[in-house]
């Protein structure tokens, strides 16, 4: 197979980080759906026209996840496998939505199950008021839609398109090599000719496509200002005026394979540094893995160390107030205590004086008998 046909093989992922698109029925604001809740025509109108809708669209905030998580504000994105890209609601009061399905670990299990025959739902994920079963627009707080089966809506089941090769992980690599090489040597390429056959191996639509034709204006832009210096490649855009020779032909085919041989030999060099690239990324995403494992364990021990310590707290806080209780009460039996002995003193000191009287009295009869 021929470098043209490798690489035309695979330039129908617009974008390497895409598996494929869901597109279809999301909701339906005409039926109660099987949660008991209505969520009107009103409720889609309001949130579609609203800024905030427009610029999550646009910046690429609404994250689906395989499952709706607990937390409806859910920002752990790691677990995310799709990306809305637009949404509306038609005339008979139905939502359509599309959405990328991403080349992430939840992503690839996702297609997984596709691939096996799994045909997933989807489901609104958002809060808000509810006012006799019925969603309050005004308090919508949407964020997105995430993949379920037995969805609320029995026809919210869209339909899912492959991008091609994107499953194929040997070819997706080859593209990717073929990409990398062009965005690294294309400053140093300095021929219109080169450029137009490069730019034919690419989609239209995709990136490289673009940047080549950048390319080739900035080149057009110098030659048309005479700064442009005439390089050996030059050489090989001279016009051939075609009278169907075989030395005419034979030129063109040579001219080609030339081309073709020079980007073959940049990504033979290139090749081996992608490989090593891919293995650290898969060592990185694995380190990554393991590291939210631990972070999710610490957590729950720290958790379970502060509920510990609040319980441990709280039964000292009640150890500290019994202790004051009987402080006050031992305090208050003590002022007792003491006002009764000085009571006594002074019960004693009268004792005395009268003792010291009778003393007295009796020493004057002693003295009188």
């Amino acid at each position: 197979m021929s470098l043209k046909e490798k690489v035309k093989s695979t330039v129908e992922a617009a974008k390497k980080s895409i598996l494929g698109v869901f597109e279809g029925e999301c909701a339906d604001s005409t039926i109660t759906n099987k949660n008991g809740l209505d969520i009107t025509g009103d409720v889609w109108r309001v949130l579609f026209a609203s800024d905030d809708y427009k610029e999550g669209i646009e910046k690429g905030w609404y994250i689906g996840f395989l499952g709706h998580p607990e937390d409806v504000g859910c920002q752990e994105f790691q677990h995310g496998c799709i990306v809305m890209k637009e949404g509306h609601i038609d005339e008979n009061g139905k939502v359509y939505g599309k959405f990328d399905l991403l080349d992430t670990p939840v992503g690839r299990i996702v297609k997984t199950f596709i691939d096996a025959g799994v045909k997933f739902g989807i489901s609104v994920r958002g809060a808000g008021d509810i006012i006799s079963n019925s969603v309050d627009p005004d308090t919508f707080v949407f964020r997105g839609f995430d993949l379920v089966t037995f969805p609320a809506f029995p026809e919210s089941v869209p339909t899912f398109t492959a991008i091609a090769a994107s499953t194929d992980a040997d070819k997706r690599k080859k593209y990717e090599v073929v990409c990398k090489a062009v965005k690294d040597n294309l400053k140093d390429i300095t021929s219109a000719t080169t450029i137009d056959l490069i730019q034919s191996q690419f989609a239209p639509q995709s990136e490289e496509y673009a940047a080549l034709e950048a390319r080739k204006a900035e080149l057009t832009d110098d030659y048309d200002t005479g700064l442009a210096e005439v390089t050996p490649d030059d050489l090989l855009d001279a016009p051939i005026v075609p009278n169907d020779s075989d030395e005419e032909i034979d030129l063109t085919e040579a001219k080609l394979a030339a081309v073709t041989d020079l980007f073959i030999e940049q990504l033979e060099r290139n090749y081996e540094l992608e490989e090593e690239n891919e293995a650290l990324r898969v060592e990185l995403q694995q380190a990554n893995v393991e590291s939210s494992r631990k972070i999710q364990s610490m957590k729950r021990i720290t958790a379970s160390q502060i509920t510990a310590s609040q319980r441990a707290a709280e039964e000292a806080q009640i150890r500290c107030e019994q202790s004051e209780k009987a402080h006050a009460a031992t305090q208050a039996q003590l002022r007792s205590i003491t006002a009764s002995f000085n009571t006594s003193q002074s019960e004693v000191s009268t004792l005395r004086t009268k003792l010291s009287e009778s003393e007295r009295s009796n020493l004057t009869y002693q003295r009188k008998i």
